[in-house]
Formats: structure tokens, C-alpha cells, sequence
């Protein structure tokens, strides 16, 4: 077997140069290295852009939908408080409609998920990572009273028996009236009342449908709409 030993180098400039050569070939390597990871996150990125903004747009159809339904929770917290006094005060309940309830989608948050779990997030624009956890802190705050509301209001659907229901039922009954009036006034502050809307502007900066999704057709809600005392 032959044995190549290695050629000495010759001066200063050819030991230069042959080093000159290897740190020139480790740049280009790292350098082809950053490009292609560079393309990589850039894909991946857009593809997460795709979803999120997807998931801002059914967020704030959510929102969108429990102001559209604002003055019908209003009415029926009006009518279900007369409702309560006259009971009370052992008068006639008459005849009652169905209570109705509020009601959304509640959209999950798969997309935010996996962009904070595969680090996309962290190669986003500042100011877009910045937004994007806006709107969804946004919706953590509306989702958070939002299910407050639905349970107070599912415990509001014994008024449909109103006849056989006992005296502690309606004591039931009286502290869900409660927590769906305090339900509401958070979310009414919120999305209608204050001036800043602070869970809707959000949302500000982001291609949002023209044609809100609308649940006012669903029949819980066309309940809700309708006047419940009807005598």
C-alpha cells in the first residue's frame, strides 16, 4: 500500500492560500446552510400566515355575532327580571315562550397552537407576532365570559317548566339570572358600550369578512329575539 505523505507547504503565501481556500469553502457551506433555512422558515411562515389569519377571521366572526345578538340578550334579561318579581310576589306567570340563549361557535386556537409550537411564531415580524397575540388575547377574554354566559343560561332553560318547578329550582333560576346579567355587562362593555371596544379593535389591520357570519337564524338564538311573555 502507498502512503501519500503530505506535501510541505512551501513560504508563508502558500500556507495562506491553502487556508485562505478551507475557511472560503466553511463560509460557502454555512452560508448555502442559512439560505436553505432561510427558504425553509420563509414557507413555512406563509404557510402559518395562511392559518392564522383563517383562525383571527372566525375569532372575530365570534365576537361580530354576540353584538348582533346585543339587544336581544338586553330584551330577555328585562323580561326574565319581570318574570322573577312576578313570581315573587305569588302573581300569575301567564304564558311564556321559549327563553332562548346566546349562543357561538367558539372557534379553537389550533393554528396559534402550532405556531408557537413549531417556533414560527419567532421568525414572524415583531409587529406581527405582537398583533397576532393581540387578537388572540382578545378572544381568550371574550371566550372566558362568553362560557360564563352559556352556563348561566343553560341554568336559565328551567323557565321552559316554568309551571312544575319548585321553590328551590327557582332559586336556581334567580342566581342564574345573576350570572348571565354579570356575563353581561362584561361583554357588553367590551364589544358595545365603551367607546374603545378594546376586544374589536383587536383585530384592526387584518382581512376580515365583508359579510360577517351571522347566528341569528339558529333557533336558540331566533328564541332569544322573540318576546317570551306572551300574556
Amino acid at each position: 500500500m502507498d502512503i501519500h505523505k503530505p506535501k510541505p507547504w512551501h513560504g508563508l503565501r502558500e500556507f495562506l492560500k491553502e487556508i485562505g481556500t478551507i475557511v472560503i469553502g466553511v463560509l460557502i457551506a454555512l452560508g448555502a446552510e442559512q439560505l436553505v433555512e432561510k427558504l425553509h422558515w420563509r414557507d413555512v411562515v406563509a404557510s402559518e400566515r395562511m392559518s392564522l389569519d383563517a383562525e383571527v377571521a372566525n375569532h372575530w366572526n365570534d365576537l361580530h355575532s354576540r353584538v348582533e345578538m346585543q339587544s336581544c340578550v338586553d330584551g330577555r334579561l328585562t323580561e326574565l327580571a319581570a318574570l322573577i318579581a312576578r313570581h315573587d310576589a305569588g302573581q300569575p306567570l301567564g304564558r311564556l315562550g321559549p327563553v332562548g340563549r346566546p349562543m357561538y361557535f367558539g372557534e379553537d386556537r389550533a393554528a396559534w397552537q402550532m405556531a408557537v409550537a413549531d417556533q414560527s411564531l419567532q421568525h414572524m415580524d415583531p409587529d406581527l407576532r405582537a398583533r397576532y397575540a393581540r387578537t388572540m388575547n382578545s378572544y381568550d377574554l371574550f371566550i372566558r365570559s362568553a362560557n360564563d354566559e352559556r352556563a348561566a343560561w343553560l341554568s336559565l332553560q328551567q323557565i321552559n317548566h316554568a309551571p312544575v318547578l319548585s321553590a328551590a329550582d327557582w332559586s336556581d333560576v334567580r342566581r342564574a339570572y345573576d350570572r348571565a346579567a354579570d356575563a353581561n355587562a362584561v361583554l357588553k362593555r367590551a364589544l358595545v358600550t365603551n367607546a374603545k371596544t378594546e376586544w374589536l379593535q383587536a383585530f384592526d389591520g387584518f382581512e376580515l369578512p365583508k359579510t360577517p357570519a351571522s347566528l341569528l337564524d339558529l333557533p336558540a338564538v331566533k328564541d332569544l329575539c322573540k318576546p317570551m311573555m306572551i300574556s
